[in-house]
């Protein structure tokens, strides 16, 4: 049986030596890879104040036109342009509506 074992001279500096230029190798990949991967997650939080921004602009936007839509909304706001119209205020009290007509008409009390 020990015939058939070869037995290998491995010399144990140029193993160590192998062994130590292997470990800097990956101790450079190591940190290059966490360098490219801490710069796009910088390049992604650029982004993302970026966008919080923009959302920021939006939102104020949004709550500009809420109160615009809200004024033009009032009762005060409408009675106005309808006065500006030509529109006049209701002085008799309606007492039916024709609903013959086609488009709808109150008529008044006489």
């Amino acid at each position: 049986m020990k015939k058939f074992i070869k037995k290998i001279n491995i010399d144990s500096t140029k193993l160590i030596k192998s062994v130590y230029k292997a470990s800097i190798v990956m101790f450079v990949l190591c940190i290059g890879i966490r360098l490219v991967i801490s710069s796009t997650i910088t390049v992604g939080n650029e982004e993302l104040a970026g966008l919080r921004a923009e959302k920021l602009e939006l939102e104020k936007q949004i709550s500009g036109l809420t109160y615009v839509n809200s004024e033009k909304a009032s009762l005060k706001s409408i009675e106005d342009r309808a006065g500006s119209l030509g529109f006049v205020e209701l002085t008799e009290k309606i007492s039916s509506i024709d609903v013959s007509f086609q488009s709808k008409v109150a008529s008044l009390i006489q």
